[in-house]
This record gives C-alpha cells, structure tokens and sequence, in this order.
C-alpha cells in the first residue's frame, strides 16, 4: 500500500500536472487473411513477432497522452523517440501553447522525468516504479509493445477463435490477437479471484509507410483508478533525423522517486 501510494504521488507531481479527452479514427479496412480461422498457436506467434518488419530500427510521433485518475485528470502533448532494444523519450507539452515543460525517458532498468518548470528531475529503477508505469506496454521490448506485439510469455496457450479474432488464454492473462494485422488488439491481466489488475487495448490501425500500427491506446488499472490513453499522430518509421537526447542543466533537483512521502 505504501509502495503504491509513492507512484501515486510521483504521477501527481510529475504527469499529472502536464496531462481531458481524445478523439478515435476509423481502422483501415483489410481483409482476413487466408486460412483463418485454423491457424496454429505457432503460426500466429510467428506472425505477431514479424508484423513490424527487421528493417525498422526506430519511430518518432507526435502523441496527445490523457490521464485519468483519482488524483489528478488532464492532458498533455508529447513527441515520442524510441529505438528498438534501447529507450524511449517523450517531451511533454502544455496545451494550447505547447510550451516545452518536462521530459519523460525510459531505459533497460531506470525511468527518468525532469520538470522543466520546476527544475527538478524525479528518478528511480522501474522495478520501483510498476505500480504506476504501464507495465505491459513499458516492459522490454518497448518499441514492440507500443505498437501491440504482445506474445503470450510461454507456449501451450488455450486457444479458440471467432468469426473476426483469435483468442489466448494463459493462466491469468488473456490476449485478443486480430489477424487483418497480426497484432494484439486486447490484452487482460487478471487476479485469481477475477478482478482485472491490467487492461490495454490497441485500436484505430492504419498503414504507415507499408506498416499498420496503432492511433489508439488504452491502458487501465482499475483498482488503482487509473486510465491512460495514448493517441498516436504523425508517426515515421526510421526518421532521418533521430535523438534521444535528454537535456537536464546541472542546477537540477534530483530526488529519488522512492523517497517521495504522500501528501496529508
């Protein structure tokens, strides 16, 4: 409980601030493919794992990211850098006048945040993070999880099917795999007991630049009243022009994440 109200206080000083509503487009019309719905568990594993081709390294986008909690609710837009097998880096910005206020980096094992505003950077291992951070979607790979690769972790899955969808089972979690683009389109973890610990929905698929990916994300951990969406735009695979480069002065402020107290 302690563990889980410091992430809460670290999404209330640090996202909170900086994130009311967004907009869905319709999906790309494609057609099911050939031999559904009697694909093996193998072959739609294998699938999923090649949707998004070798050749692309890394992806910039511009984002509108929506927080909903019982702390703090609002919206903020970003510009997303990640590379494949390294990092993430979102810098945040206010609306309307988009003013540069913080940057968000995300690495193998240590998230990052520094308030521009304030001057203060925020930090701490991402195991110390997991109750605030969307673990499905920010665990290794990154880059793959964004976009809905989102294998089952062990083979030997329950498997059935309907007329538009594969559906996996495994223990506690469930995965919805749609096979117009091979990808994960729902995902749900839950406690023995039934109640759902993690939500994450990829919607609104669209080519870009020969490769469907996601506008719309949704991540949900209802028992903790939080609610993330992330709406993707303009997104380009293997920009020219790629950093990842997190800008801190020296002057900054820097507390650890593990030693933020909840506020009375």
């Amino acid at each position: 409980m302690l563990l889980c109200a410091k992430m809460r206080v670290f999404a209330l000083l640090t996202i909170g601030p900086l994130i009311a509503g967004c907009s869905t487009t319709l999906p790309a019309a494609i057609d099911l493919p050939g031999g559904f719905p009697n694909h093996s568990e193998e072959e739609i594993l294998a699938n999923i794992l090649t949707s998004v081709p070798d050749t692309i390294k890394t992806l910039q986008a511009d984002a509108t990211l929506n927080l909903a909690s019982s702390l703090y609710s609002g919206t903020a837009q970003a510009h997303l850098a990640v590379q494949r097998g390294d990092s993430l880096l979102a810098t945040l910005s206010g609306t309307p006048l988009r003013i540069n206020i913080g940057q968000l980096l995300l690495t193998a094992d240590s998230v990052f945040f520094y308030n521009r505003l304030e001057n203060k950077l925020y930090l701490g291992g991402r195991a110390t993070l997991v109750d605030m951070l969307p673990s499905v979607l920010l665990e290794e790979p990154v880059f793959d999880r964004l976009l809905g690769i989102l294998p089952p972790l062990h083979h030997g899955s329950s498997m059935m099917a309907d007329s538009a969808n594969y559906y996996l089972n495994q223990g506690t979690e469930q995965l919805r795999v749609n096979p117009r683009y091979w990808r994960t389109d729902s995902y749900v973890r839950h406690l023995p007991s039934g109640e759902t610990v993690e939500a994450v929905t990829f919607e609104s698929f669209r080519a870009v630049q020969g490769v469907f990916l996601p506008g719309l994300v949704t991540w949900e951990r209802a028992l903790q009243g939080i609610r993330m969406v992330i709406r993707f735009r303009d997104i380009t695979l293997n920009p020219v022009s790629f950093s990842l480069q997190f800008d801190v002065p020296s002057t900054a402020e820097r507390i650890e994440v593990g030693n933020l107290q909840r506020p009375n």
